[in-house]
């Protein structure tokens, strides 16, 4: 397995699936210089919540996130 041609195939995926999650939140939100800054965070305390290496966790703590986020809202 060549390691280099697996990063480069890894970054392509990832980078292919957040211009696509950016063209799509585009669509609904409103888009500004300083608008990372708020999902930068979100996902600081997503992989804070669930551990750096552990996908299982990063879900978790995306779907607590998501529904703390929701309560707080409608609360």
């Amino acid at each position: 397995i060549n390691i280099h041609e697996t990063y480069a195939l890894t970054f392509a995926i990832s980078l292919g699936l957040t211009a696509m999650a950016g063209g799509m939140m585009g669509t609904f939100q409103p888009v500004t210089p300083i608008t990372g800054g708020i999902w930068t965070l979100r996902a600081f305390s997503i992989v804070a919540l669930g551990g750096l290496g552990k996908v299982e966790g990063v879900v978790v703590g995306g779907l607590v996130l998501g529904v703390t986020e929701s309560l707080v809202a409608a609360g």
